[in-house]
């Protein structure tokens, strides 16, 4: 069994934590503006009632809602309403459209923060509604607090679409105005092997490939189409989608198997019905390793994830073992032979892996995964009395060696009430954990930070005492008595009792505990906000060390530690210095519109909290010691309409000052934020004012022509490479970015300006090897002027012999090759047994260098990179020039290499 992720780890890692559950990633967030915050508890929904009747003033109005439970609140008050309108292309309004809503828990964190004072969430989706003559629908419920929300529209012969709401307050209207639906081309086909076999059950999943284009429109607030589709297909192999697709290009994939052709499918007219035959390689042709999951005592182990060490780059899917414990891992074209070495994880079992390396076409591994162990845990108050409800969080100690980043570990479990304040918690490994127990309501605190070791014969009962919670009003003033309003306060726990500064990365998400590293951590308590008096009321465990770091804004940030809430009497008084204050703005304003949007960013409005992340800001930034400091503490401070900013509370001292740009566009990579003023010698209570001209930091459209050997280079991977302006430090802006060219190998991209080299990335059908084509030209790109160029590159398959300084073949060496504007270079395949390297490389002129014998060891050469730490020069340290050769598409095309004495051979 196989479920979808990204290739890299933490994908798998930290997808959970984002809209994990809803499959239909790509559908946009609709704000919703600037809602109140409702404190009224919601009541558990009853069941759905879709009321099919036709009343006077909206007689096509087709509406559903969710029945209250009883309420001292009116129904109405407490309804959130979802309305809107379907139409067609011409605005016509549309019926026999298909509207369907639907809920979803939302992550664990605010999961966890409802649970703690309510009971469990029933809900209940309501039914679909079918739009009649005036294309309006209205959906009327009482949306669930920690409950996401997303919004499927279909039609007949129409591309579907959706939306997505992170939360819905209770009382909201949601207007959709009109929504327009277009008409989109239908798919089918069969899925059929290299030998003609039907694949029955096969799961085809097409996702639509984006424009190239970086440039998006304002499309706030409205719902978006459908870019991921998944059929399953028949006995005979055929399939045929339920819903119809928007024009563009949509990559195809099929589960479990390996697509021969076509990798992806264009569709153009509306209206059309796009057969495909998708052939894929017979299951027999494919290369595999198979094998069984087991525990300590034989037990077959199902659901355990699969993971191959070296990583395999085809690898799209992550196995899991089948009800009877057994795996299969199946070849891909740019997987190497091995040997590889196979592991297996699961939760409440210590992973496990193969005794040997092995290789392709190994049968019966076997991994035994060690079961884990229970453990007693029992809740007590000061004075010895039980407390039977709450929850436990036990999960392995970041850091440590048992630390397994597959599986989860964090989420409060066993939730309810425990009959003496005794609970047990299953499944832990061998290593150091961490206990943390969450008391339901508000009369007892989270526990303290719990360490304790499961070993071998397992724990002893964990006896963990809860503290009452405690209120503690805190006063925030200047040094002259005057009250800060809007500050923010925070009440900080140090798990390692290291004392809490400004520098302390506090957590308020257990999910990612995983990452405290470093000593310097926190979890948070409280996080309260001062009114007009200067004060907050601050809730933790009484009788327990903590601290209070007051943040800002309007002063500079302070850190008070030893602070204990029940201890002395009257509010904690906090006197912080004013600082100094840094204003200034953007300029010219019509450039920061055009950066908002090519950011993706409607044109005025507020933004949303995912909008404003990527909107054009700045910060204030400096090195103390080994410290960072930020003003603002964390992420930036995002302009005004008008490009204006103001920095309140600024430490004295020199700052650099930085703009932060992001990109609707994921492929490129632009190492944003940029230095682009100093502000030298601040005082305090100084206020400085700073300009900053974006003239060279607008984006341009740049237009290219890529070729290869005299043929354009259709629907290739084309990488950019950027070298930008230098900032005010002398440090140099890169970019990366990753195109696709379409059939006349051609693509068009919006990038930062700067100097750009294009690399060509194609795979080697015969050695499934990568290669990496850079071409000779570059092309500069000015800021906001669009641009248009050719990349032009032709290639030679080089013949190397390669030989020491006695003569004699070489067998096995590190060669690269290097020209001057690609310091990487490209590492040469090793020599055959006759001392030959046969590759292809771009014409023009490279410098080969050898790696010193002495580091052929990879021990010995990581332990040398160890020893020269951020050294930029460290690799050429280990090379050795060898000769300079010319390569041209013309010849020669042979070439020998006599390594020199000097390094080693």
């Amino acid at each position: 069994m196989k479920f979808s992720i990204g290739i890299a780890v933490l994908v798998l890692l930290l997808g959970g934590l984002a809209w994990f559950v809803f499959d239909r990633a790509d559908a946009p967030e609709v704000d919703l503006g600037n809602a109140p915050s409702l404190q009224a508890d919601v009541p558990t929904a009853s069941p759905v009632v879709v009321d099919r009747s036709r009343g006077d003033a909206e007689q096509e109005t087709r509406r559903a809602f969710v029945e209250e439970a009883s309420s001292p609140e009116p129904k109405e008050a407490r309804s959130a309403h979802i309305v809107g309108r379907c139409v067609n292309e011409n605005g016509e309004p549309l019926a026999g459209c298909v509207v369907r809503l639907i809920g979803v828990r939302g992550s664990p964190k605010r999961m966890d923060a409802w649970l703690k004072d309510h009971a469990g969430v029933v809900w209940e989706d309501p039914g679909a509604l079918t739009t009649l003559a005036d294309g309006r629908f209205e959906i009327r419920f009482v949306p669930p607090t920690p409950y996401r929300f997303e919004l499927d529209v279909r039609a007949p012969a129409c591309v579907d679409v959706c939306g997505r709401w992170q939360c819905i307050e209770e009382g909201r209207r949601v207007d959709l105005g009109d929504i327009t639906l277009v008409a989109g081309a239908g798919v089918s086909g069969r899925i059929l092997t290299t030998k003609g076999s039907p694949v029955a059950k096969a799961r085809l999943s097409l996702r639509w490939e984006n424009p190239r284009t970086a440039a998006v429109p304002d499309r706030r607030g409205e719902l978006t189409p459908v870019v991921s589709h998944e059929v399953t297909t028949a006995t005979d192999g055929r399939f045929a989608l339920p819903s119809n697709l928007q024009a563009g290009t949509w990559n195809l994939h099929v589960r479990e198997h390996q697509i021969v052709e076509p990798q992806k499918i264009e569709l153009h007219a509306a209206g059309q019905i796009e057969c495909v035959d998708v052939v894929v390689v017979a299951e027999e042709d494919i290369e595999t390793m198979t094998g069984v999951v087991v525990d300590d005592r034989g037990a077959l182990v199902e659901g355990a994830r699969i993971f191959v060490f070296p990583w395999l780059q085809s690898a799209r899917d992550v196995t899991e073992t089948a009800r009877d414990g057994t795996f299969t891992i199946r070849r891909g074209p740019a997987d190497p032979d091995g040997p590889f070495t196979v592991r297996a994880s699961a939760n409440g079992y210590e992973a496990g892996s193969t005794d040997d390396s092995c290789a392709w076409g190994a049968t019966g591994l076997c991994i035994v995964m060690r079961r884990g162990v229970a453990v007693e845990v029992c809740v007590r108050s000061p004075t010895g009395e039980p407390v039977e409800e709450y929850g436990v969080r036990v999960f392995t100690k970041p850091g440590s060696s048992n630390l397994d980043l597959m599986t989860t570990g964090s989420t409060v479990r066993n939730r309810g009430k425990h009959a003496g304040g005794l609970t047990t918690v299953t499944g832990l490994v061998r290593g150091p954990h961490v206990l943390l127990v969450e008391p339901s309501g508000r009369t007892w605190q989270r526990s303290s930070w719990h360490e304790f070791e499961v070993t071998g014969s397992g724990a002893p009962r964990q006896d963990v005492e809860l503290r009452a919670t405690v209120s503690r009003v805190v006063r925030v003033t200047r040094a002259h008595g005057v009250c800060i309003e809007g500050t923010r306060v925070q009440l900080v726990e140090s798990p390692s009792k290291v004392p809490v500064d400004l520098d302390t990365r506090v957590y308020d998400d257990f999910n990612f505990l995983f990452a405290m590293r470093r000593t310097n951590c926190g979890l948070r308590v409280d996080d309260v906000v001062t009114d007009e008096r200067g004060e907050a009321t601050l809730e933790g465990p009484g009788g327990t060390v903590l601290a209070v770091r007051v943040l800002g804004p309007g002063h500079v940030p302070i850190c008070q530690n030893d602070v204990v809430l029940d201890r002395g009497d009257g509010p904690i008084e906090i006197v912080v210095p004013s600082g100094a204050c840094v204003v200034g703005a953007l300029r010219p304003v019509e450039l920061l519109e055009r950066l908002r949007s090519q950011s993706g960013l409607p044109s005025s409005g507020r933004l949303s909290a995912s909008e404003a992340a990527r909107a054009p800001g700045v910060r204030l930034v400096r090195t103390v010691g080994t410290s960072t400091e930020r003003v603002p503490l964390t992420n930036k401070q995002v302009c005004r309409a008008d490009g204006s900013f103001v920095f309140d509370g600024v430490p004295p001292g020199t700052w650099t000052l930085e703009l932060v740009m992001s990109t609707y566009d994921s492929r490129v990579n632009h190492n944003a934020p940029v230095a682009v003023a100093q502000v030298k010698e601040l005082t305090d209570g100084e206020t400085r004012e700073v300009d900053i001209d974006l003239t060279n930091h607008v984006r341009s459209m740049l237009t290219a022509r890529v070729a290869l050997d005299g043929s354009a280079f259709a629907n290739g991977r084309v990488a950019l490479i950027g070298r930008g302006i230098r900032d005010v430090n002398g440090k140099q802006a890169q970019t990366h970015v990753t195109v696709r060219t379409d059939d006349a190998g051609e693509f068009e991209q919006l990038v930062p300006p700067g100097q750009y080299h294009a690399v060509l990335w194609l795979q080697d059908s015969a050695t499934n090897r990568w290669e990496r084509l850079v071409a000779n030209e570059s092309v500069i790109v000015h800021p906001g002027q669009a641009t248009t160029a050719s990349f032009v590159v032709h290639t030679a398959t080089v013949r190397i012999a390669v030989r020491d300084s006695r003569g004699k073949k070489v067998t096995s060496v590190h060669l690269v090759a290097e020209r001057p504007f690609d310091v990487r270079g490209i590492w040469l395949p090793q020599p055959d047994d006759e001392g030959v390297i046969l590759t292809r490389l771009v014409s023009g002129t490279w410098m080969l260098r050898v790696r010193r014998a002495e580091f052929m060891d990879e021990r010995r050469y990581r332990e040398f990179l160890v020893q020269h730490p951020g050294d930029a020069d460290v690799r050429r340290l280990s090379m050795h020039d060898v000769r300079e050769i010319e390569v041209t598409s013309a010849g020669p095309v042979e070439f020998r290499v006599d390594l020199p004495a000097s390094a080693g051979f």
